[in-house]
């Protein structure tokens, strides 16, 4: 395989949607044993926050939510693209969604977008899962439920 020999930069929107001391997450449905929290890429002239709020829209249909920074970091990694060895330079901008209307006593919110599903988890249980980035195990294991 190529590798590239610079890395690829990618911004992500990400969003913590928290209930009784349980988190939402995507699951894709083609198979890969991963999970990740809700958003997606932001795109180009866009800041982070209307990126978030368009994210939450076309994936769960949430409108009015009060979105508050929490946290941005970068990591490295290297992925495969179409035969291809890429490194990326990911830069993720995490939010924290409140009034989301969302609970999880109710099943699983459906999901607008093809390829993905959604399901809670306990906070004290993502070391048990394949939670990505790998980073978000420690930020999600200390925000608790609030």
């Amino acid at each position: 395989m190529n590798r590239s020999s610079k890395a690829v930069p990618q911004n992500i929107c990400r969003g913590i949607i928290l209930d009784k001391e349980h988190v939402l997450l995507v699951a894709p449905l083609d198979g890969r044993d991963i999970r990740f929290l809700p958003g997606g890429g932001i795109e180009d002239n866009e800041d982070s926050e209307p990126a978030i709020r368009r994210e939450l829209q076309e994936e769960l249909l949430l409108e009015g939510v009060k979105v508050e920074f929490f946290c941005e970091f970068k990591i490295e990694f290297n992925q495969s693209w179409k035969g291809k060895e890429m490194l990326m330079d990911e830069t993720n901008y995490v939010f924290k969604i409140e009034n989301h209307g969302l609970n999880i006593t109710e099943t699983p919110p459906n999901c607008v977008e093809d390829g993905i599903r959604f399901e809670w988890h306990k906070l004290t249980e993502l070391h048990r899962i394949n939670l990505l980035p790998v980073k978000m195990i420690d930020i999600l294991s200390n925000i608790g439920g609030r």
